[in-house]
């Protein structure tokens, strides 16, 4: 055989196993598309019908939230008409101050305690 058949040879047996080397590379590794496809797919079902139901949790409590709102607002304006703060509860009712409170308690317990010295 000649050189130069030898040397044409070699460069299409070369480029004959650059073809198949790339075809291999880029379309050998291709995954099973309908198997592999099917899990993704149900996750991403699974993850839009979660976003879905956390969406519409979200609406309803804004809407809930702006009820309240309104009714706090005509409460409030309800008292503003009225003029009067909400009653006292507790120990400290029917007082209008703390010193007032704190005078009759103050009463009470020396009361309390000139029954004790009287036993």
């Amino acid at each position: 055989m000649n050189k130069q058949r030898i040397t044409n040879l070699i460069g299409a047996g070369t480029m004959v196993a650059l073809v198949v080397a790339i075809g291999l590379l880029l379309g050998g590794n291709r995954p099973n598309v309908s198997a592999d496809s099917a899990a993704p797919t149900a996750q991403i079902d699974t993850l839009q019908a979660e976003n879905d139901a956390l969406q519409q949790a979200v609406t309803t409590y804004q809407q809930r939230e702006a009820v309240y709102a309104s009714q706090i607002e005509r409460a409030n304006e309800l008292l503003a008409q009225q003029g009067t703060t909400a009653p006292a509860t507790g120990e400290n009712a029917g007082y209008d101050d703390g010193d007032e409170y704190e005078e009759h308690h103050e009463a009470h317990e020396n009361h309390y305690e000139h029954d004790e010295d009287d036993d």
